[in-house]
């Protein structure tokens, strides 16, 4: 998560000299720093060998020693999309960047590590996560969409439903089909699991917020749709889409769309 955060940083920034960044791009960053990030710590499982704030303090160190690699995509990235050279690409101060961007993440894992102890989950963490990672951006993206479109906010309105769609019927379906069938895996377990720790109220303040954020207005001057309905549809839509998923099926159309 960190470094598709990263990536998302740089890209947001990769915009005009004037320096402002792309709202698309630092969407994606902030999903993932300040909703993904804290809430999969606060809700990951541990031991009593394994220290959490260790493991995360040596991932952070990795992803800053491998950041030029990153930043050599991302430039690459954009001067192809240009049609240009990179060495002609107005470039941000990347040592600026560096330096908020790793802050940031350590403030929200300090900030995360201060919660209440975790419980024992169900089933093996790492499946528990892919599920877990793909509902809550699907979920993320489905607010936004809803919020946006009752404020009227149509400049990203496609993009927030294609979204929903890729991490659903796209991410989470490809993942299940990859694997089901292997009879030492509990995949029924793990998605339960995955879904039951999906931070509903976290998801929700941070779609308020962000749309407000994009919009230029505070969140409480936003009007707000029916969190409630929003919220059935979508996890029943969670449901049948992980039972075709398990039962090898077809993928359910997302109603929007037919």
């Amino acid at each position: 998560m960190i470094i598709a955060a990263l990536r998302n940083f740089y890209q947001a920034r990769f915009t005009e000299a004037d320096g402002v960044p792309d709202p698309l791009w630092d969407n994606e960053a902030k999903r993932l720093l300040d909703l993904q990030l804290p809430s999969w710590i606060a809700s990951a499982p541990t031991n009593a060998r394994f220290s959490r704030a260790k493991a995360l303090e040596r991932a952070i160190s990795q992803i800053e020693n491998g950041a030029t690699k990153v930043w050599a995509t991302v430039v690459r990235g954009a001067a192809k999309r240009r049609e240009t050279e990179p060495s002609t690409l107005w470039l941000p101060d990347r040592q600026e960047l560096d330096t908020a961007f790793f802050s940031w993440v350590r403030a929200n894992c300090a900030a995360a590590l201060k919660g209440p102890k975790v419980e024992r989950i169900p089933a093996s963490p790492e499946y528990v996560f892919a599920v877990w990672d793909h509902v809550c951006a699907a979920l993320a993206y489905r607010f936004q969409d809803e919020i946006a479109t009752i404020n009227n906010y149509l400049t990203h309105l496609i993009w927030f439903e294609d979204r929903v769609d890729t991490y659903l019927d796209g991410r989470l379906c490809d993942w299940i089909a990859i694997w089901r069938g292997r009879p030492k895996l509990n995949l029924e377990a793990a998605i339960r699991a995955g879904v039951d720790l999906v931070p509903v109220d976290r998801i929700w303040n941070f779609a308020v917020t962000e749309i407000g954020r994009q919009l230029g207005k505070p969140a409480s001057e936003l009007l707000l749709p029916n969190r409630q309905a929003i919220e059935a549809a979508f996890f029943r839509r969670v449901e049948e889409v992980c039972a075709a998923a398990l039962r090898g099926g077809p993928r359910e159309m997302d109603p929007k769309r037919q």
